[in-house]
């Protein structure tokens, strides 16, 4: 089994492409007009939970046993509800960077089930500069709040075709879109791309919140369709584009304030922690040494 254009250069290229919102593969943005979408049912299986399954697993890292790191980052906006008096400025606002980096072990079981092993690191930077942010000042509240870089523990989870499997453990409650339902992707074609798009709606309570949190999450990817459909590949070169809307974080202090924030951003995924972005690398290095390149462990 081999992997798509797993060059260092075309994945170096292809990296500095996603982070800077280049659209490798004629852009990760999901083209939802008819055409693209009858073009899609054309040419893929869109109904094959199984296919859909692989497809994603391939998209993400590599079910063959390969260690991959994703990174994806972008800007958070801030926006209020409509209202005679709210003004231009204060309707919306860049607020801050974000940057998120996932090592993701995986391989698929003899029933079928993906299981997955990942840690992930996130961190916020200043909107302009790009500089880490330990703290920021609120401009809804004016008051200064903490937001550290953070590193989840190793956790692993399992998907199956038919969905994430009945009682299987969360490490806070929540329910999710995707709860009960078959594994599905929505899939655009223009030419010789193809865009893979997974939605998922989250209510959730974290341990750092007394309240329930909601969050539309929804990530494309945009490959080339012969990869797509390549069964010899164990990992399919893309891009990939991050829409996050949200409530306010917990840390920002403003439960209960209407308004909600939107995550927009870019990336892909790579085979050596020596080809993310050096920026990404010295600051996950700085905050936890040693952590970058060990692996999740085998699933």
């Amino acid at each position: 089994m081999r992997s798509g254009r797993s060059g260092t250069v075309d994945r170096r290229g292809l990296l500095a492409a996603a982070i800077a919102g280049g659209a490798g593969f004629g852009g990760s943005a999901f083209p939802a007009d008819a055409a693209a979408r009858a073009e899609a049912v054309r040419r893929l299986p869109v109904d094959d939970p199984g296919f859909a399954l692989r497809a994603w697993a391939r998209l993400n890292g590599d079910p063959a046993g390969r260690t991959t790191w994703s990174v994806h980052g972008g800007m958070v906006y801030g926006f209020l509800p409509q209202g005679d008096d709210v003004t231009l400025a204060a309707f919306a606002r860049r607020l801050y960077q974000y940057r998120a980096c996932v090592v993701r072990r995986m391989r698929f079981e003899r029933d079928g089930a993906l299981r997955l092993r990942t840690r992930a690191w996130t961190w916020y930077a200043d909107a302009d500069t790009g500089a880490l942010h330990r703290e920021f000042v609120n401009p809804y509240t004016g008051r200064r709040v903490h937001c550290p870089p953070r590193m989840s523990p190793v956790g692993e989870q399992v998907m199956t075709r038919e969905g994430p499997p009945p009682g299987a453990p969360r490490p806070f409650p929540a329910e999710s879109s995707l709860d009960g339902r078959p594994m599905r992707l929505d899939y655009a074609v223009m030419g010789p791309h193809v865009w893979a798009r997974r939605e998922q709606f989250s209510r959730f309570r974290p341990p750092d919140a007394t309240w329930f949190k909601l969050e539309a999450d929804m990530v494309t990817h945009a490959a080339r369709l012969d990869e797509l459909l390549a069964p010899g590949l164990d990992h399919v070169a893309n891009t990939m584009a991050h829409n996050l809307v949200a409530e306010w974080q917990t840390w920002m202090e403003m439960h209960g304030t209407p308004g909600h924030i939107l995550f927009v951003g870019q990336g892909t995924t790579v085979f050596r922690p020596a080809d993310l972005p050096a920026p990404v690398q010295a600051a996950i290095e700085a905050e936890f040494p040693g952590t970058l390149a060990a692996s999740p462990g085998a699933p």
